[in-house]
C-alpha cells in the first residue's frame, strides 16, 4: 500500500500482515520519505478494536533519506479498524500528504 503525494510519488509505502481486520497482532514494514529541505515526515498509523478502544504509532523521519523498519502492533482485543496517513512539517505548518483511513482494501 503505497500514500501517494500530489506528485504522485509514494511518501510512505506499508506492508501488513495480515491483510485483514480482526487479529490482535499486526507486523507493518514500512518505507518513509523525507520530506525535503526544511521539512521532516510524519507516519501515523491508528487503529479501532473491539469494544471501543483506540491507539496510535508514529513514526518520524527528519531526514535526509529514506527511513525503513517494521513496527509490532499487539492489542488485547480484536482490531476493527486501521487507517494510516503522512503528513510533512516544519517550524509553522504542518500538511497532509496522503491518507488511507482503511488499509486494508
Amino acid at each position: 500500500m503505497s500514500l501517494p503525494s500530489p506528485s504522485h510519488r509514494a511518501d510512505a509505502t506499508l506492508k501488513i500482515s495480515p491483510r485483514r481486520k480482526g487479529f490482535k497482532k499486526y507486523r507493518i514494514r514500512y518505507s518513509l520519505e523525507d520530506g525535503g529541505p526544511g521539512w521532516d515526515t510524519r507516519l501515523t498509523i491508528y487503529y479501532k478494536t473491539e469494544g471501543g478502544g483506540r491507539g496510535s504509532r508514529e513514526i518520524y523521519n527528519p531526514g535526509p533519506g529514506t527511513d525503513t523498519g517494521t513496527i509490532v502492533i499487539e492489542t488485547s482485543r480484536k482490531v476493527t479498524e486501521m487507517g494510516a496517513k503522512v503528513e510533512r512539517i516544519n517550524s509553522h505548518e504542518t500538511g497532509v500528504r496522503g491518507r488511507d483511513p482503511n488499509v486494508f482494501s
